[in-house]
């Protein structure tokens, strides 16, 4: 067909994997006015519990750029800027998320004290002792059995 300007096919063709190669080389450091801080939990929305370099627990916001591409979870190394205007000294936003071996070479050089920990390969599962090494459940005895027993307390001393 003459003119056909798709000739390598449909949907599928364009849905191709995008490669991306991340570089550890460069990444941004603490200029003035910038700390180093570590995922304490989140707080809900857009907002989380830092600890920063200075020892000092802040409240950090995720800003619009990092919204829905970077997901930031406890533990994880980040840099934040205080803010300026605000009154008070507790609330700081999110410039940029270390990955785990920025956050070593940060580390090695001295520039955080955090300990660095591995994130992305931990297990939920791992050491629970819910499943035996040869992949066979066993019983756990912390969990109370209830199905056809009576209930340990009595509703008439209620």
């Amino acid at each position: 067909m003459p003119g056909k300007s798709n000739i390598k096919g449909g949907k599928k063709h364009k849905r191709a994997k995008k490669t991306t190669t991340t570089d550890n080389t460069h990444f941004p450091t603490a200029e003035e006015g910038q700390l180093y801080a570590e995922v304490i939990k989140k707080l809900g929305g857009l907002w989380l519990s830092v600890l920063c370099s200075d020892d000092v627990v802040r409240q950090a916001f995720i800003r619009g750029a990092l919204r829905k591409t970077i997901w930031i979870h406890p533990a994880d190394i980040l840099l934040v800027s205080c803010r300026d205007f605000a009154a008070n000294d507790n609330k700081c936003d999110i410039i940029y998320k270390y990955t785990t071996g920025q956050a070593k070479q940060l580390s090695a050089s001295g520039a955080i004290k955090f300990e660095i920990k591995e994130t992305e390969n931990d297990s939920i599962w791992e050491n629970s002792g819910a499943v035996k090494d040869d992949g066979e459940f066993e019983e756990v005895s912390n969990v109370p059995k209830t199905i056809g027993q009576q209930p340990a307390f009595n509703f008439d001393d209620i």
